[in-house]
């Protein structure tokens, strides 16, 4: 058998950057203010910016034309490439709110996408390809929701939108329940 490794790394919302040791894995916990290291552009009327990443880590194993495949899939937050502005009105919980259910949404198409993946058949030609082209589906919904989310609510400035967006998003995340990390 050929063992192949490939790592396949995408954003879900934001431009591509390396990875950072200062990662944060979507479930080890809430996120907070001191989260965001980045410099706040003075150009930007938002009060602050999420980055986060999903990671799609691929191993195949080959048998004459056939392959089979194991998939790790993990929804970041990357700290220095995230920012908020330094002033209390800024750095609210209402604010912190909105930047975490960014994060949520990224796990949410973090967990879709391990759905797909665990639907693909077990050994198959195209097996490769099919996963790329799931990732690369996956990174373009995840992106289209984030903008949505902003949309609808205007940035987490229309409260009742937010409360409809959070109530959507942990719904979402609770019928993918049997696919979190």
């Amino acid at each position: 058998m050929v063992r192949i490794f490939i790592l396949l790394v995408g954003i879900v919302f934001g431009s591509v950057s390396p990875l950072v040791a200062q990662e944060i894995a979507h479930g080890t916990r809430p996120l907070v203010w001191s989260d965001f290291q980045g410099k706040a552009p003075a150009s930007s009327e938002f009060a602050a910016y999420t980055m986060t990443r999903v990671n799609l880590e691929s191993s195949y194993t080959g048998r004459g034309k056939l392959w089979k495949g194991e998939f790790k899939v993990e929804a970041v937050f990357l700290p220095q490439k995230s920012w908020a502005r330094d002033d209390r009105r800024s750095r609210s919980d209402r604010v912190l709110a909105h930047e975490q259910l960014h994060f949520d949404i990224a796990e949410l198409s973090a967990r879709k996408l391990r759905k797909a993946l665990s639907e693909l058949p077990e050994w198959s030609v195209d097996l490769k390809q099919k996963a790329n082209a799931l990732f690369e589906k996956s990174i373009e919904e995840g992106e289209q929701m984030q903008r949505r989310y902003d949309h609808e609510t205007n940035h987490g400035l229309d409260l009742k939108q937010q409360e409809r967006w959070q109530t959507l998003v942990a719904e979402e995340l609770q019928k993918l329940s049997a696919f979190r990390n």
